[in-house]
């Protein structure tokens, strides 16, 4: 599958060996996270033109992931549905955590 691979070679209980992999192991974390992320780029002011599609598909393509744009005031609308009450609930659930 031509698939790339971490060899890590010593014994477990060594330092270096501890270190090497979980390097590694946050590196798998940080990709696994990335797989259910979902992006988004405010302030495009060349949204959905062939010219600039053209690099956002070799983008998502190097990446693996699509970064939609949105203008600004896209961004204002959702931001003006959301209550005071409810942003007070997420930052006390935060807290809580």
């Amino acid at each position: 599958m031509r698939l790339n691979r971490k060899v890590v070679v010593g014994h477990w209980s060594d330092p270096e060996v501890q270190d090497r992999i979980g390097a590694w192991m946050r590196a798998v974390r940080g990709w696994s996270d990335l797989q259910g992320a979902r992006f988004a780029r405010f302030g495009d002011n060349m949204r959905q033109v062939a010219v600039t599609e053209g690099d956002k598909v070799a983008s998502e393509m190097r990446f693996g992931y699509s970064v939609n744009g949105y203008g600004v005031g896209d961004l204002v609308a959702r931001i003006n549905d959301v209550s005071p009450e409810a942003v007070t609930r997420l930052c006390a659930e935060y807290e809580e955590r």
